[in-house]
């Protein structure tokens, strides 16, 4: 017995060593192989895993912006509602043997995701960086995030350090770019943050063509009591809501007792009661979110708009409000802040629908519903349609040089891979292209991976196309 104690101590003391050896904040800006990543907050937890996995024994180390309570982050109106929804930043030492190539094994490396401002942050800022100052061209110094005790990273693997925007914003362009639709589909109007209203970017304002790279799933969320309330209604144990009524709900126009056709009726299946005028909030996405693109191509057919509706302005931040026949719309600067604007709803009578990539993991307040009766977990297979395809673009003129630029493109061919998109999602949400699986058709596919996360459907790398099975 007196032996096996012994073994337990020297390994838990082998552990924390382990541990202990994780990179400060200083050693990480010292990092000889740095990545700035603007764009898509939906594929932040792809970035996250894609450096996670491929770090050495000593583990990863995270810096996340500071969240409640704390300061505002990029010329934000609100303070975010958890760490991490505006910026992320990961290092680690690289094994041998990783993802990225030969040339990258037990070389340090820093990885920097700017999350505010989602897909738009991956487009203008890569393809028009001598236009974009400002908020818009800033992320943090990770070194300086050693300024308190509160941003010091303690090395266990639960925590992260805490940045302070007023310590460690600064101005630093992104070498590579990320958005849940292609470029171009953001020189819409309806897509364009006013502050690029004057900047339009083709394929040949980047490094090279936009590179598709993996297929994002989105959905609609709401709280626990629309949840639960609809699924009463509808009689069934997974709610749905049509596109139509979303198109209608969120629409320029707003007409409680017309649009909201899920609780127009005052009949019901079960024992819920007459839901006519029920306050509806909803949390959109700012102007600019590629989250946003995408469920504005779904549902209401934007930007070429053949609807004729566009999404209602917000009018409220936060979510407030149960008022009879009544509509709140608030547009969330993160995914993370759409999670934490749902929640504060959570199992109150308020009702509150928000629009969110699959590959985020709500709280237990925030659920995910159907969508025209079809699930969400059945995208791959060319069973759900709110599915577009993501793509990365690389800096002509990146910050971090030649250096940067090489990273950016082995980064981006591995976050392709199948089996690394399953290593940081486990299938939830963003899938694998066709074209990145193996064989001609899916009954090649045999590893845990490829049944888990390849898709049979694509777009062709074109968000105005329909889904088309390939595989």
């Amino acid at each position: 017995m007196k032996f096996h104690l012994i073994a337990l101590a020297a390994a838990a003391a082998f552990v924390g060593n382990a541990e202990a050896a994780k990179l400060t904040a200083t050693q990480a800006a010292a990092a000889t192989n740095v990545l700035y990543i603007g764009g898509s907050s939906a594929l932040q937890k792809l970035v996250e895993g894609m450096v996670s996995q491929n770090c050495d024994a000593n583990g990863m180390s995270t810096w996340r912006s500071k969240g409640p309570g704390g300061t505002f982050w990029f010329g934000a109106t609100a303070a975010d509602g958890a760490d991490g929804a505006s910026v992320n930043a990961y290092a680690c030492t690289l094994k041998a043997g990783n993802d990225f190539g030969v040339a990258y094994d037990n070389q340090t490396v820093l990885i920097v995701k700017r999350e505010a401002g989602g897909s738009s942050q991956g487009v203008f800022p890569v393809g028009k960086p001598a236009s974009v100052t400002g908020a818009l061209a800033q992320s943090i110094d990770v070194g300086a995030c050693d300024a308190t005790a509160d941003t010091a990273n303690t090395g266990t693997s639960t925590e992260y350090g805490r940045c302070d925007a007023t310590t460690s914003t600064i101005t630093r362009l992104p070498d590579m770019g990320m958005s849940d639709v292609e470029p171009n589909i953001f020189n819409s109007t309806v897509n364009k943050p006013s502050a690029y209203s004057a900047l339009s970017v083709v394929d040949t304002d980047f490094e090279a063509a936009p590179t598709p790279f993996a297929q994002a799933v989105i959905g609609l969320v709401v709280n626990t009591t629309m949840y639960n309330d609809l699924a009463a209604y509808q009689g069934v144990t997974v709610p749905s809501i049509g596109q139509n009524a979303f198109s209608n709900l969120w629409g320029s126009t707003y007409s409680a007792t017309q649009y909201w056709t899920p609780l127009k009726d005052g009949s019901s299946v079960g024992t819920v009661p007459a839901l006519l005028n029920t306050q509806v909030n909803i949390v959109g996405r700012s102007v600019g979110s590629g989250t946003r693109a995408a469920v504005g191509l779904y549902f209401n057919n934007s930007p070429t708009n053949l609807s004729g509706k566009q999404w209602a302005a917000s009018n409220t931040n936060p979510v407030v409000g149960t008022a009879s026949g009544k509509r709140s719309v608030t547009s969330a600067s993160s995914s993370g802040n759409v999670i934490a604007q749902v929640e504060a709803c959570g199992a109150t009578s308020k009702y509150c629908v928000g629009i969110l990539g699959l590959e985020q993991v709500p709280s237990a307040n925030v659920k995910f519903v159907n969508v025209e009766g079809q699930s969400p977990a059945n995208a791959r297979f060319g069973q759900y349609p709110v599915v577009y395809e993501a793509t990365y673009q690389i800096s002509k003129t990146a910050p971090g040089g030649a250096a940067a630029k090489a990273l950016a493109v082995a980064f981006g061919s591995a976050m392709a891979k199948p089996d690394n998109i399953f290593a940081a999602f486990n299938g939830n949400g963003v899938l694998a292209l066709p074209s990145n699986c193996s064989g001609t058709v899916y009954t090649d596919w045999t590893s845990t991976a490829e049944l888990a996360v390849c898709s049979r459907v694509t777009r062709g790398g074109n968000s105005t196309r329909t889904l088309s099975i390939v595989k």
